[in-house]
């Protein structure tokens, strides 16, 4: 069974520590609510108060409520990605693809002529 198959289960776990507070692993009555509950444990969505049964709300469990968990982890995803790929990213990828390297030469001329238009124009007024 994969996770995305437990999707109901895991937002039904997290509406409930949100609400109350506090759950118990006694409420993992079949296998998805079982696995639903061991991937909050690993994600730290839930954590132990200190007893071995039960939980309290841990990180983002608030975010999961007000937007559920597939949308949670489609955006989780595309935040990774994101920041791997401004990662690869780097200050001579970023010079090449604003300015081509190969072309400087003509950038300094037109800066030249420029110049040197707005010089004589203000002369003459």
């Amino acid at each position: 069974m994969e996770i995305h198959e437990v999707y109901d289960e895991i937002d039904f776990f997290v509406k409930k520590v949100v609400e109350k507070g506090v759950i118990s692993n006694t409420m993992c009555e079949n296998e998805k609510l079982s696995l639903a509950f061991r991937y909050l444990k690993s994600e730290n969505i839930i954590v132990s108060n200190g007893t071995k049964s039960q939980f309290i709300s841990g990180m983002n469990s608030f975010v999961i409520k007000k937007k559920g968990i597939e949308l949670f982890l489609k955006e989780k995803e595309y935040t990774e990605n994101l920041e791997k790929k401004i990662k690869e990213l780097s200050i001579k990828d970023l010079k090449g693809n604003i300015f081509q390297n190969k072309y400087w030469w003509i950038f300094i001329i037109i800066n030249f002529f420029i110049s040197i238009a707005i010089v004589f124009i203000g002369k003459f007024l």
